[in-house]
């Protein structure tokens, strides 16, 4: 759990993973949530997300689309289906997390009205990201490897 993002988040409703891998760093905010959701495209990964959070099979970016992803040693690939965050329809939103490398600009364009109509807190890792936030008038701290924003 996100020592720093913690005190930045005033509603503790709703925490979208998004590159939630196998969900074991998301499992510790399904006791703080009331609504936990994990997005992980990759099949051999994603079915180990435990029950306590709904995981969606989908690649987020900023067009909906089929594309393959390829698994960090290349080895292997998959088709699957790219949606945007904003063709959900979530409510409450607190919290957002991205982890999905170079693709979080694409991710956070397909993401701007859900970002604009709930002004989560995001976790993110990529430095290209800073001047979107900064765009939308967000703070933004970096702490270790994770940069934080929030709106005030």
């Amino acid at each position: 759990m996100n020592k720093w993002a913690l005190p930045k988040i005033k509603h503790f409703r709703t925490y979208i993973d998004i590159g939630a891998g196998n969900g074991d760093k998301t499992l510790p905010y399904v006791e703080k949530f009331k609504r936990v959701y994990a997005f992980e495209p990759n099949p051999k990964t994603n079915q180990l997300i435990p029950n306590s959070m709904k995981m969606f099979p989908y690649k987020l970016g900023d067009i909906e689309k089929e594309t393959v992803l390829y698994t960090d040693e290349g080895k292997q690939q998959y088709s699957v289906t790219q949606k945007t965050l904003d063709s959900f329809v979530f409510v409450y939103i607190d919290l957002i997390k991205v982890n999905v490398g170079d693709d979080e600009l694409d991710v956070l364009m397909g993401s701007v009205n859900t970002i604009v109509k709930w002004y989560p807190v995001v976790i993110f890792k990529n430095d290209l990201v800073v001047d979107f936030f900064k765009e939308l008038h967000y703070n933004i701290k970096k702490h270790d490897s994770d940069w934080i924003a929030w709106y005030e």
